[in-house]
């Protein structure tokens, strides 16, 4: 469906707590499973605050 990132191990749990969002939410939103405008939010923060790479568009 979307962008497909890598991230580090715990990156998710972090992104989760900062946003108020579950988990599964981020982990999907990373797997580019869901495009909403949170899934967005959670991929922008977790590319510029967290270095996540892109490794699929």
């Amino acid at each position: 469906m979307g962008n497909e990132l890598h991230i580090k191990k715990g990156t998710g749990k972090a992104i989760a707590k900062l946003l108020g969002v579950s988990e599964q939410t981020v982990s999907k939103a990373v797997r580019g499973r869901i495009d909403t405008l949170t899934a967005r939010k959670i991929r922008t923060i977790a590319v510029r605050d967290f270095g996540a790479i892109v490794i699929k568009e």
